[in-house]
């Protein structure tokens, strides 16, 4: 079958390169936009058994207007000074901060001048303003940002003052998922605004320090970081085998047909999957092109210099060009075909995976590692037959290769040291070790691999990644969350949420509330075990250290205490559900892990 291939490939190779030319042109111009295509976030990708998602789920039904998915955290900071924050710092927060957050979450609302944006925010109420943008603009408001929570915020904003009082946290809630691409810009335009906003900054107290925190802003970072890596791994990719085949083969133009090869592989087979997830064929997810991007040129680049490897061979037994790529794909093919197989093999079993993503990678790639075959065996050959002669340049301008130094006088070192065929030698040698002796080379190879392999077994639970870890240390996310952590828990900006329902415990009344202290006590008991810096529920809402709401409420009298009353009922209604199905029998616990 290759043989027949390599004949029609020698023969129809003008036919065969207009075909992916047009194939390219076509499927790339019908094909939509990729980030059209691909889903966002980390829980559509989750299995439907699994704790995460089904505490998701419930959240959104018991707490439907907390639409917090992730967040961006602002630390604003007086680190010098004994003092702390000042009167006027506060106020900026207030005054000048918060404002310019609004207006980056609702833009058309801050177009008129300034008489019309004090004329709006005398005709909001206190209680508006405390619930952040409005639901119902939800739709009009392109921004993905649901609430600012600063420490006037009357259910949460004593927990956004630091204990030093050297810190404050103003919140930005979003509602999409820390991984989600539209959250980008929302984090470059706060970061806009507190770096580069020259007026912005004029504004700002001296000595004052402000820096981003939040796992959006990690989020973002990640994303960032990732597209970055993806863009570096392909530039040296290509430089490394440019360098590769120009020391080996002394030809740049020979290194350039693999690329060429695997350039126009990679974007069919990302324009085929992006056709394909249109049409609902694949799923795909944001970041996968990386993975496709990153093995197709592995294996492309493999397949291809074993292609001219064998190419090169056949020259150097006489054999006209055409000849050569002929013989080439009828003895190389099966080989690539097998190897092609054999991966697509393998990665596709990452489909039976219960994580969505490895699934959909699986897929991708397998189907990706089609195409870059296909061009592997038919564009290739194609274009060495375009490049003829000139294909190795400048070793030689005759139709037969001639075994010589290229660049290299025959006198010099390196030349007699090819002539030689040293690496050749080294390869006979071991081949023929292989054969004398099979049994020795196998035991031997894997008394050194069994000891690492031990290894593996022994280490197999041991985790080193982390979501900042493996972050730059200058990026923002990171160095917000060191200012973070200089005066919160560590966990102060992403607490972990649990839930908890019960049909027969009204949560609301002194049942449901003892039940709930039990349960914090026994927390409390290990809690240096499980890493818990804090608990905050229902009844400490502002933390364990704090005192019960309801008891100072009871030693208050006349305005003062309908103000109390007043706030526990917002603290009442941010733990316990009041939708009409789970009315008072679901709770929600934070823990502020260290």
């Amino acid at each position: 079958m290759f043989r027949v291939l390599g004949n029609t490939v020698v023969r129809y190779w003008q036919i065969i390169l207009v075909c992916w030319v047009l194939a390219l042109i076509g499927i790339s111009s019908v094909a939509p936009e990729w980030s059209t295509v691909v889903q966002n976030g980390e829980f559509a990708f989750l299995p439907g058994d699994s704790p995460s998602l089904q505490g998701e789920k419930l959240f959104k039904r018991a707490f439907p207007d907390d639409l917090l998915a992730s967040s961006i955290v602002i630390v604003v900071r007086r680190e010098h000074g004994d003092q702390g924050l000042r009167p006027e710092d506060l106020k900026f927060i207030e005054e000048k901060l918060k404002p310019q957050l609004e207006k980056i979450a609702d833009p058309d609302k801050f177009k008129a001048g300034e008489t019309g944006k004090k004329e709006a925010a005398q005709a909001e109420s206190e209680d508006e303003l405390q619930a952040g943008l409005n639901p119902s603009d939800k739709k009009k408001n392109s921004s993905n940002i649901s609430r600012i929570r600063t420490y006037t915020d009357k259910t949460i904003g004593d927990l956004l003052q630091s204990e030093d009082n050297k810190a404050s946290l103003v919140i930005v809630e979003l509602s999409t998922e820390f991984l989600d691409q539209s959250n980008g810009k929302t984090v470059e335009s706060i970061e806009n605004l507190i770096q580069h906003d020259d007026e912005f900054k004029k504004s700002i107290e001296p000595g004052l320090d402000i820096a981003l925190s939040g796992i959006a802003t990690v989020g973002r970072d990640m994303i960032r970081a990732a597209n970055q890596s993806a863009e570096a791994t392909e530039l040296w990719t290509v430089l490394l085998v440019i360098l590769l085949l120009i020391v080996i083969y002394r030809a740049p133009i020979l290194a350039l047909i693999p690329l060429f090869t695997v350039f126009v592989s990679v974007k069919i087979a990302l324009s085929v999957l992006a056709i394909l997830g249109d049409w609902g064929v694949v799923g795909l997810f944001s970041g996968i092109e990386v993975y496709v991007t990153v093995i197709l040129y592995g294996a492309g680049v493999d397949y291809c210099l074993f292609l001219i490897a064998r190419h090169r061979e056949e020259l150097d037994k006489e054999c006209t060009f055409k000849e050569a790529i002929s013989n080439s794909i009828a003895t190389v093919g099966s080989a690539l075909a097998a190897s092609a197989g054999t991966t697509m093999c393998g990665i596709g079993m990452m489909y039976f995976a219960e994580f969505g993503k490895f699934q959909q990678a699986g897929i991708a790639m397998s189907l990706s590692l089609s195409f870059v075959l296909l061009a592997s065996l038919t564009l290739s050959p194609a274009l060495l037959c375009l490049a003829g002669r000139l294909a190795y340049w400048p070793q030689t301008f005759n139709e037969r290769v001639a075994i010589s130094a290229g660049w290299l006088t025959p006198s010099s070192l390196m030349a007699r040291l090819m002539q030689r065929n040293c690496t050749g030698y080294i390869w006979d040698s071991v081949s023929v070790a292989f054969l004398k002796s099979p049994g020795k080379i196998w035991l031997s190879t894997f008394l050194i691999l069994f000891p690492f392999a031990l290894i593996t077994l022994a280490c197999y639970g041991n985790l080193s990644y982390g979501l900042l870890s493996e972050l730059p240390s200058e990026d923002p996310s990171v160095v917000g969350t060191k200012a973070v952590q200089g005066h919160y828990p560590a966990g102060a900006t992403g607490p972990l949420t649990l839930l908890f329902k019960n049909p027969q415990i009204n949560f609301s009344d002194p049942q449901g509330r003892a039940a709930i202290e039990a349960l914090t006590d026994d927390l409390l008991k290990q809690k240096e075990e499980l890493g818990i810096a804090d608990v905050r529920n229902m009844t400490k809402p502002f933390g364990i250290g704090a005192a019960d709401e309801m008891d100072k409420a009871k030693d208050l009298r006349g305005l003062a205490k309908i103000r109390a009353i007043s706030r526990i009922r917002l603290i009442k209604n941010y733990y316990v559900s009041s939708e009409p199905d789970l009315e008072n029998h679901v709770t929600r616990m934070d823990l502020i892990l260290e």
